[in-house]
């Protein structure tokens, strides 16, 4: 590969601080309205607080929920399950559950099927398993532990872990559970493993080091009071036990939790406790949690200061970033639509997506391979509550197109200290040089020249030059050059974007979040 002096000079020249130590990237200008809603089929069954799940082969199946009125004020739990098929917009019925489930619990298999897992309109102990190979359903063995609104994850083994929920012993008689088990989805049993804190209603997501986060939640000491908590736990897979977590910033009921490209969670929504209150008005933010750190630090407050804390979904975009769905009511007021933000884990902000079709509560979001999300069904509270049976996909913003504008050094502010000059060149070709430090210490670079396309570039032959020695004793022929891996850059405005990496000289791979730190004066980005 070659690269014309006079390019290289115009990339280093772009880098007016060294070491990659000064000035802050700007910040991501708002957006709004981002994106669009288009509708898509019809389910054949009206229902809300049901679960959509993504199949192997990209369809997606929804089970359950609450459906039509059978009386006046009563809602009838439905057994149905249907599947839609993205690419016709079409809904199909699928086999039906062996019983009736609402505010259930689905995760996916590594085997391609679905586990389905108690509920409030059956008994809330019986699991069931679809195989979409052959469209049925099988039984499998119940949970050890009867508990309502719990938390269920797949491990990185495949494994499911379920735990936390309650048990009404009676009105005034209410247990929160601490308890666990692990489903084994190949002996189709389950086993209880160590108990965490007691909760109901907590958020949970696998971390990228396979640990699963439970954060939040409620202490229900009768149906009439509550409490939101604050505690955290962390399970162990391996050895199969809990640790407790640093507590969150602010106590939350509910609410959900993302997995962040990062390796940590995003904590969003849920019930607050009424103590966060500034002038009177609860605080509304989401919390980041690090995981080499330990600790918890806020996260940016939804955009324009819009309450999400009725947040129904919260979805994880092909970007990394996360589009959020919720009640935009002050102070917990009904509304009468529904907002769509979308949150963006490399600068910190939220904006503004487009706007949803009817407003809706209990629906479900579910990625689409493609990128899209599928919204489907919820629940109506208007002046005739009722179940909804459409479904919307949103189609995410066209990702802007790398030009020269993107050329300058781009870092990483929370690892300010190393980075990347960025030069691009014509002929949809791209110079990266990573400044960095070696694994085991000292300073390091390598450098290649990649090919681009859209808001992606590739680069495929790194290389990690060695055996050089400074001016005068400079000598060419000295220099050995070293294989070191390939990256791929992703950018998602003018300003912010990911280095995706894969070393094969001892680096590892991995992943991490781009700032911009510097423009050549001459050069916009569009």
């Amino acid at each position: 590969m070659s690269v014309t002096s006079t390019g290289l000079a115009r990339g280093v020249t772009a880098a007016v601080c060294a070491g990659f130590l000064c000035g802050a990237a700007p910040a991501m200008a708002q957006v709004a309205g981002e994106g669009s809603w288009l509708p898509t089929g019809t389910l054949n069954v009206a229902r809300s607080h049901h679960t959509a799940t993504l199949l192997s082969n990209g369809q997606v199946l929804v089970t359950g929920g609450y459906g039509p009125p059978s009386s006046p004020g009563v809602l009838a739990a439905r057994d149905s399950a249907e599947i839609y098929d993205p690419a016709s917009g079409a809904w199909r019925y699928a086999a039906s559950m062996k019983g009736p489930r609402a505010d259930h619990k689905a995760v996916g298999l590594a085997d391609g099927g679905v586990l389905v897992i108690g509920g409030n309109a059956g008994p809330g102990t019986s699991a069931e398993v679809y195989d979409p190979s052959r469209d049925e359903w099988i039984a499998v063995d119940d949970l050890l532990v009867t508990r309502s609104q719990f938390a269920a994850v797949r491990l990185a083994d495949g494994r499911v872990l379920v735990t936390g929920g309650f048990v009404s012993n009676g009105p005034y008689d209410v247990s929160n559970l601490g308890n666990a088990e692990i489903f084994d989805p190949k002996l189709r049993t389950w086993r209880a493993v160590a108990s965490m804190n007691g909760r109901t209603s907590p958020s949970a997501a696998v971390l990228a080091d396979g640990r699963v986060l439970v954060a939040g939640g409620d202490y229900i000491v009768d149906f009439n009071y509550d409490t939101p908590l604050p505690t955290v736990d962390l399970f162990d897979p391996v050895h199969e036990s809990w640790a407790a977590g640093p507590p969150l910033n602010l106590p939350r009921d509910g609410g959900a939790a993302v997995p962040m490209p990062d390796g940590g969670a995003l904590v969003l929504g849920g019930d607050f406790d009424s103590s966060a209150t500034t002038g009177g008005s609860l605080a509304y933010y989401a919390e980041r949690y690090d995981p080499r750190a330990n600790a918890w630090r806020a996260a940016a407050g939804e955009s324009r200061g819009y309450d999400l804390t009725d947040v129904d979904t919260a979805t994880a975009l092909g970007s990394g970033e996360v589009l959020a769905l919720g009640s935009p009511a002050s102070n917990r007021q009904p509304s009468t639509f529904t907002r769509a933000q979308i949150y963006n884990p490399v600068a910190d902000v939220w904006r503004d997506a487009a706007t949803p079709g009817p407003y809706r509560q209990g629906a479900t979001a579910t990625r689409l391979p493609d990128g899209r999300v599928l919204l489907a069904g919820g629940w109506d509270p208007g002046t005739s509550p009722k179940p909804l049976a459409d479904a919307e996909v949103f189609v995410p913003a066209v990702p802007i197109s790398i030009d020269a504008g993107f050329t300058g050094a781009w870092y990483d502010p929370a690892q300010s200290g190393h980075g990347l000059f960025v030069e691009v060149l014509p002929g949809n070709q791209m110079l990266v040089a990573w400044f960095a430090f070696a694994p085991n210490g000292g300073q390091a670079w390598f450098y290649g020249v990649g090919t681009y396309e859209g808001n992606t570039a590739t680069v495929s032959a790194m290389d990690q030059p060695s055996g050089g020695r400074w001016i005068p004793n400079f000598d060419p022929a000295a220099i050995t050059h070293n294989a070191w891996g390939s990256l791929t850059l992703t950018l998602t405005d003018c300003n912010h974007g990911r280095v995706d990496f894969a070393s094969t000289l001892g680096y590892g791979s991995g992943s991490m979040y781009l700032t911009r730190l510097t423009q050549p004066s001459a050069l916009q980005c569009p």
